[in-house]
């Protein structure tokens, strides 16, 4: 089977590790031919995709000529199946695909806000599905009920769990999170690791971080993450780390490609995410045994079961973190113990094979 993905971007992300990870077991466990389409950005994983056998990587535009140039690709290469990754390629990718008559699978990878927001793009949204998509799958049965909320028609709806792929992951054993960023020794180290957005909800985060400093004064906040989708909201987190005036507790390390080597050196991942299509991170810090602060909204409780740590109510947010850190602060040894469960629980509940093998029976479903 000839198979072209198309997404958005392809620098690193849950989205964009989701659908490597996808594409890697394409090629290992089915020996099928990949292609892949981007819109924007650089392509930060190109060479990893080269080198697990992807053919031929192309970028085209999210305009009209973008949709000409991607019917080109899909005549010249003759594809079997079409499948699209996150809004702008779900749309593009449907609209050339109907085109060339070849079958398109949408993934929805989100509960996408401006669904909900904007009645046009609602409406569009829905169109080109109904007309252009053989076949939907959601990442979590929030997302599908989140779909069907906006008016996707259900009978092609399939749920189809992200992974953790083992494989893709690598620590830095010599790595020493003390050294790196100056951190005192016998320090409790929470940290969030995403984006600088608003979805992730670190304006809840510094200042419920700030009052839980004043029961325990040796915890650090390191912040790992670059700016999301404009620079004005990480200003507004650093100048609010300012203000309360805890900057010698609260790093920002930027990007990082280490980051799951940071993240093995955790004592808590917290993240109070406001909305939430899945949450790859999760199984990472999962994965690693690190105890987790998050919110139980969206996608996360399909996701963090009651070993993995501590869910909160979205609702008197920061209050609500305040509780949780102290709580994991009071009683660690027995969420470290509980994450050691959790971590079997994401070994076999998302298992590489298995997403692949279900993604390949929509596939074979389109008649």
């Amino acid at each position: 089977m000839k198979i072209l993905h198309i997404i958005t971007t392809m620098d690193s992300g849950g989205a964009e590790n989701h659908l490597f990870s996808l594409i890697r077991g394409q090629i290992n466990y089915y020996n099928y031919e990949i292609d892949l389409v981007y819109l924007k950005g650089n392509c930060g994983l190109k060479d990893k995709l080269y080198k697990i056998g992807v053919k031929n990587i192309y970028q085209v535009d999210f305009a009209i000529k973008g949709i000409k140039d991607l019917y080109k690709i899909i005549k010249y290469n003759r594809y079997d199946i079409i499948h699209s990754h996150l809004l702008k390629a779900n749309l593009i990718g449907g609209v050339s695909s109907k085109i060339a008559n070849i079958p398109h699978i949408a993934s929805k990878h989100n509960d996408e806000h401006q669904l909900r927001e904007n009645k046009l793009y609602r409406l569009i949204h829905k169109i080109v599905s109904d007309i252009c998509d053989n076949q939907i799958i959601c990442l979590s049965n929030h997302v599908k009920n989140y779909m069907i909320e906006m008016g996707l028609d259900k009978r092609k709806i399939n749920v189809v769990y992200y992974s953790f792929d083992k494989n893709l992951y690598f620590l830095k054993q010599k790595f020493d999170i003390y050294k790196e960023f100056n951190i005192p020794k016998n320090s409790f180290i929470f940290g969030i690791i995403a984006r600088i957005t608003e979805q992730k909800g670190h304006k809840y985060l510094i200042p419920a971080f700030k009052r839980h400093l004043k029961s325990y004064p040796d915890s650090i906040l390191l912040v790992v993450g670059g700016i999301g989708y404009d620079d004005k909201y990480m200003l507004e987190v650093k100048q609010m780390v300012k203000d309360l005036d805890i900057e010698n507790k609260v790093i920002f390390t930027g990007k990082r490609s280490d980051a799951y080597s940071i993240m093995s050196k955790l004592d808590v991942f917290i993240m109070p995410s406001l909305w939430e299509g899945f949450g790859m991170v999760f199984l990472e810090a999962g994965s690693l045994s690190i105890p987790i602060i998050s919110t139980n909204i969206s996608a996360i409780p399909e996701v963090v079961s009651k070993n993995g740590g501590i869910l909160v109510d979205i609702k008197n947010l920061e209050d609500n973190l305040v509780n949780a850190m102290n709580n994991m602060r009071d009683n660690y040894k027995i969420y470290k113990q509980n994450s050691l469960v959790f971590k079997n629980e994401i070994l076999e509940k998302f298992a590489h094979k298995r997403m692949i093998d279900e993604t390949i029976n929509v596939y074979k479903s389109i008649d």
